[in-house]
């Protein structure tokens, strides 16, 4: 008789399955991205799967449920060391910063959470409160600080430029138009730095290096 699993082994093997699932997304893209192919990449029988996935799409949503999870715990913990009630530019800088790393390190998968979403009718309530707690979280320091005067800018419009402008810039990376990393740095620093200045208000703008070149290992 098979062995009951407790609730900690059956998330643990579900999480396993979600891990897998990122790898074949990663590299087949998400056309491969199918339960069967989920069970011979992770070495279970063809049924496992399905034991915590209905579907293709209960498992793509389990996968951006646990990459947003991952980007906002990585995102929390960028800032736990600074004070968010005062130093907005900063957190700000910090949480733009790991939202980059994040877009570099998974292509496919920031593509299937930020470009490539669902109707709100169609996501899952987990989807939809991960969408909700990433946006919180980045839309807190720039609400501060333009509650304190420091932005020119109102949050909700500052938050589609600033996206903008960093999907831009992963766009261009991903699509080989920037590859080598030395310029992709130069770029990134450059881009950063516009941005700063455009969206703070006079008394709080300070003029970047604009001669400082990033070099390899910054």
């Amino acid at each position: 008789m098979p062995a009951v699993l407790t609730l900690a082994q059956v998330e643990e093997k579900r999480i396993g399955l979600v891990l897998a699932a990122m790898e074949i997304l990663e590299t087949s893209g998400i056309d491969a991205l199918t339960l069967r192919h989920l069970a011979d990449r992770a070495g279970v029988s063809r049924s496992t799967p399905y034991l915590y996935f209905k579907d293709k799409m209960a498992l793509i949503d389990a996968v951006r449920v646990h990459g947003l999870c991952t980007l906002i715990q990585t995102s929390k913990d960028a800032i736990a060391d600074i004070d968010c009630n005062s130093e907005y530019v900063e957190n700000m800088r910090r949480l733009g910063s790991v939202y980059i790393d994040f877009g570099l390190g998974h292509p496919a998968l920031y593509q299937l959470i930020f470009v490539s979403g669902l109707p709100d009718e169609d996501m899952s309530d987990e989807l939809s409160q991960a969408i909700d707690q990433h946006r919180t979280l980045l839309m807190a320091p720039m609400k501060a600080a333009y509650a304190a005067g420091v932005l020119s800018m109102p949050p909700e419009r500052l938050d589609l430029v600033l996206w903008s402008a960093v999907h831009g810039l992963l766009t261009l990376r991903h699509a080989g138009y920037l590859g080598e990393d030395e310029d992709f740095c130069q770029v990134r620093a450059d881009v950063e730095n516009i941005l700063a200045l455009g969206f703070l208000n006079l008394d709080h703008r300070r003029k970047p290096d604009w001669g400082r070149v990033i070099r390899k290992g910054e």
